[in-house]
């Protein structure tokens, strides 16, 4: 199932934004010891922007700006939502936030993902 919760509850219970959809891998992370913004910098994203109330990280998987971990992370109920995929490339042309990029639950890099971060939620991230 592609809309998921790493703790507990169910894909029904989420907020009807994080329905099950092929095309995006969604999760909450449930009872977060940090910030969002501590909790994403000491799981190695760096901070991209904020637009309202969501925030989008970034995490290179090599030296290079690409390919990356792109996540949109909104605050609800003291939970974070996150929705993500892997960037593959630089929009293609100007104008364009359009680019390539690996989406949905079929995906074993984005699940190996969800999983670490999963395995991370629990602990108290320290200072």
């Amino acid at each position: 199932m592609l809309g998921f919760r790493l703790s507990g509850g169910s894909a029904e219970e989420a907020d009807d934004s994080l329905q099950p959809d092929p095309k995006i891998m969604k999760f909450i992370i449930e009872n977060p010891k940090a910030s969002v913004a501590n909790f994403f910098r000491r799981t190695g994203y760096a901070f991209q922007k904020q637009d309202g109330d969501e925030m989008a990280f970034v995490r290179k998987l090599t030296d290079q700006p690409f390919p990356r971990f792109h996540l949109f992370v909104k605050i609800v109920d003291y939970k974070f939502q996150v929705n993500f995929h892997i960037d593959h490339k630089a929009a293609s042309y100007d104008g364009s936030n359009m680019h390539s990029g690996e989406y949905g639950e079929d995906s074993k890099m984005l699940n190996d993902e969800a999983e670490r971060l999963k395995s991370l939620q629990s602990f108290k991230m320290g200072l």
